[in-house]
């Protein structure tokens, strides 16, 4: 397999982000959430392009993950959680399943914690539906459970863990 690279996320690469974003949710998502759960996801691509674009030329902390000039995951981060004080956040991490189990995950957290350090935090967090299979890569990452709370799709209700990583 050829070496994946990671890079700073530049304007240019809002599709491809989408595309992965889209990808990932089908992969991960597919049996848990509702079929139109993704067809309303899909009617919205050139919104979720144009946000992309939009959050991607501002002074934020997205961070791709390329085999070749291919994109395969992608992280985004912040480093002011946007809903728990003290905090920074992993908004979004996403790595297509054919490159998952790689190292890109371990990648894109060593920079979220070179990147809470920098913003003299202690600890980040992230979301995660409770039934992703990623879950236990974030607890092997250290990550705990500190919150749930309950989320809605299409009428259907979920759980949704806050998980905390101290750096």
């Amino acid at each position: 397999m050829r070496e994946i690279e990671i890079r700073k996320a530049e304007s240019e690469d809002a599709e491809k982000i989408v595309d992965v974003n889209f990808n990932s949710w089908e992969t991960t998502y597919g049996g848990i959430f509702k079929q139109d759960v993704f067809e309303k996801r899909k009617l919205n691509k050139d919104k979720n392009i144009a946000w992309w674009k939009q959050h991607l030329a501002g002074e934020h902390d997205v961070y791709v993950a390329l085999v070749g000039k291919k994109i395969v995951g992608y992280m985004d981060f912040y480093r002011e959680s946007r809903t728990h004080e003290g905090y920074a956040e992993i908004a979004s991490i996403y790595i297509l399943k054919d490159y998952q189990k790689r190292g890109v995950g371990r990648r894109f957290f060593e920079i979220a914690i070179e990147l809470t350090k920098q913003a003299n935090k202690t600890k980040f967090m992230l979301n995660v539906l409770d039934k992703n299979s990623s879950l236990e890569f974030y607890k092997k990452m250290g990550g705990k459970v500190v919150e749930t709370f309950e989320i809605e799709k299409s009428g259907d209700k979920f759980v949704e863990d806050v998980m905390s990583f101290d750096v």
